[in-house]
């Protein structure tokens, strides 16, 4: 229980100070001046007594405490303003007795103001109040009695006009005036409440750390909750001492000169709120040391000691001497190329310094960086934090998905913005701006009655297509070794004059399965993709047997590495992704008929009918992606990357052809 009272209106005399404000335990609190020039209030303070928030009225009690009776210890503990002081008033069985002015302004009845600590000592207990709040809202326990002096003391403004100055703690201000901005900012702190126990003399407690900011100033202030004393004469009974050791200077608790803590002096042997408060520009490392200097009574009631004593301590602008710890998020995790990336560093404990590595060869020493990633990739994101303490990492994966997706139909289809789109063709979705566009309409280059059943991309623009029909008559066709008909084991190359959705050019062959072993209908070419480096990506419509590998099935993928292209193609195979080795082929319906790689290697994907992969299935509309390691023994994971049913694809509408921009 925290308890508050006023220090009284006794005027300006020293042992002015009336019981019970005079307890050592309870918060006392003296008025300093309101801001509020309105005309004097019926208690006689005038305008002059209201004009200066850093002045202290004439009435409010001072200190020490009966110093010629073997006391002299220092209230009131706090200032809040105690003149014209307005509020409302009850609007039924109100008397006003004590207040300066029943009603004011005139000519109304809802209000009064007032002068007097007692007016003050409510400011301090509302403070107290939303103190707790916000130590519950932070999910802590509520603060001790102990922990509510040390923190508002610890923040309170140091009092310079009128009736106030000289060094603290101040017989007339205490420790100065409550100051909830400062109680409430999202400085460093380190604290203790009553979760260390002295047992007997000579027992030490000590805190290291760094200060945090050297723009602010350091705050360190202890407080604890004394055994009951006499009731005549010195009423302390454990005597805790406060020090504090910044860059080899010594201060203790309560020598100040001013508002600012000094080195030496000696240790105060009378108050249980100690403080010493060093000024903005303090930097280096700080050792805060409480020690019980005597404990002769029974501080801590309830348990089997009886002479014991704990404490609240609060240790301001400073962070513990300890290694960071690395935290950090980003405003966007996955999405399209490019993708701008905001970071937000949480790292907390003592950091000095940051090393960001974004994955891509590229790296940062901000705090807070901003990265946007041209290319599509998974990139492992490490940050560093380092402190004199140690260095701490955190590290995140930004997924970063190629903004345009080019793909073929199995049948025709009706897209959103794009309308109906034929089999024969080849759209785009743009997956940043969420619209389809036709890249490729089959039908004006004489393709109409030909299904595309796959198709590569090459810089420049040139496509390279593959068919579902056994053979295939293709306008203009040069360089095919039997004439304009090519079958589903072949590739012809299209080379535009004009691309969307008036298409024209040319084509020319460019690469025979069946001079490479791709002869049956079971080995047609289903699944169709050109890496980087000129490599083939094929799969099969069933199972193929080709020189140098077996065991192939249609959920494989196949890479051709060629030495000629054309109408003698030449080259050899090799197994790129075994499909059984990570559950995809276990029905019968998982045919991969699209491939496409990001720059990573990344394999997207689609099926015939569907897939069931650990980790991630879809429809055969869908888009799947595979990464991991590739080859004769396959291992990755699986993610659904594009739902295109929710990007207006209907239901059942089979992607058989994939690629992304070369």
């Amino acid at each position: 229980l925290v308890v508050v009272f006023a220090a009284g209106n006794d005027g300006s005399g020293a042992n002015t100070v009336g019981a019970p404000a005079t307890a050592k335990n309870v918060i006392c609190v003296g008025a300093s001046e309101n801001l509020r020039s309105t005309g004097t209030d019926g208690c006689g303070i005038a305008n002059s007594g209201a004009d200066d928030v850093d002045d202290i009225i004439a009435f409010s009690s001072r200190g020490p405490v009966n110093p010629n009776g073997g006391d002299g210890r220092v209230k009131p503990d706090l200032m809040a303003p105690g003149t014209h002081i307005q509020a409302g008033v009850p609007q039924t069985n109100y008397i006003g007795g004590g207040t300066c002015d029943n009603y004011w302004p005139v000519g109304q009845t809802l209000y009064s103001w007032s002068s007097g600590t007692s007016h003050s000592a409510p400011a301090v207990a509302g403070a107290a109040a939303l103190l707790r709040q916000r130590f519950l809202n932070q999910g802590a326990p509520g603060p001790s009695p102990a922990m509510t002096k040390a923190w508002l003391v610890n923040a309170a403004t140091y009092l310079a006009g009128v009736g106030a100055g000289g060094s603290l703690p101040s017989p007339s201000q205490g420790m100065g005036r409550v100051d909830l901005g400062r109680a409430f900012d999202d400085a460093a702190r380190l604290t203790v409440d009553q979760t260390v126990k002295f047992g007997a003399t000579g027992a030490t407690h000590v805190v290291t750390g760094s200060i945090a900011d050297p723009s602010k100033p350091v705050r360190v202030t202890l407080a604890w909750t004394d055994a009951p004393g006499g009731l005549t004469g010195a009423p302390w009974i454990n005597d805790l001492n406060l020090t504090v050791v910044v860059n080899g200077a010594t201060y203790r608790g309560n020598v100040f000169s001013g508002a600012v803590s000094i080195a030496g002096g000696a240790a105060d042997p009378k108050n249980n709120s100690e403080s010493v408060f060093l000024p903005a520009g303090t930097t280096g490392p700080i050792t805060v040391t409480v020690s019980a200097a005597g404990i002769y009574g029974d501080g801590v009631p309830g348990d089997a000691d009886h002479s014991d004593q704990d404490f609240a301590l609060v240790v301001y602008n400073v962070v513990a001497n300890a290694p960071p710890l690395a935290a950090f998020g980003a405003n966007v995790v996955a999405g399209p190329a490019p993708l701008a990336v905001t970071f937000a560093n949480g790292t907390s404990g003592n950091v000095s310094g940051y090393l960001w590595d974004f994955g891509d060869g590229t790296q940062s020493t901000q705090q807070n960086p901003v990265k946007t990633y041209a290319q599509p990739g998974a990139y492992a994101v490490t940050m560093t934090a380092t402190g004199p303490f140690g260095s701490d990492v955190a590290t995140s994966l930004i997924d970063v998905r190629p903004r345009l997706l080019y793909m073929s139909f199995t049948d025709p289809v009706t897209l959103p913005g794009a309308g109906p789109v034929d089999d024969e063709d080849i759209v785009v979705y743009d997956s940043a701006a969420g619209t389809w566009a036709v890249h490729f309409d089959g039908g004006d280059v004489g393709l109409a009655s030909a299904d595309v059943r796959g198709f590569a991309l090459l810089p420049g623009g040139d496509i390279v297509l593959t068919f579902s029909a056994a053979t295939v008559n293709i306008p203009g066709l040069v360089g095919g070794p039997s004439g304009v008909a090519v079958t589903n084991h072949q590739a012809v190359r299209f080379t535009p004059t004009s691309l969307g959705a008036t298409t024209a050019g040319t084509f020319s062959f460019y690469f025979d399965g069946e001079d490479v072993g791709l002869t049956t209908s079971t080995e047609s070419l289903d699944a169709f993709q050109i890496g980087a480096n000129g490599a083939i990506y094929v799969s099969t419509s069933g199972n193929p047997s080709v020189a140098g590998v077996t065991g192939v099935a249609d959920e494989d993928v196949l890479v051709f590495t060629p030495s000629a292209l054309g109408a003698t193609t030449a080259g050899t195979w090799a197994l790129h992704f075994d499909g059984s080795d990570v559950g995809v082929g276990d029905a019968t319906t998982e045919d991969i008929d699209a491939v496409a790689l990001d720059p990573q290697g990344r394999m997207y994907f689609s099926t015939s009918a569907g897939f069931i992969a650990p980790g991630a299935s879809g429809a055969d509309e869908d888009i799947g992606r595979f990464a991991g390691a590739f080859g004769a023994t396959t291992t990755g994971v699986f993610g659904l990357i594009f739902d295109l049913s929710t990007l207006g694809v209907a239901a059942g509408a089979d992607v058989d052809g994939l690629a992304f921009a070369p």
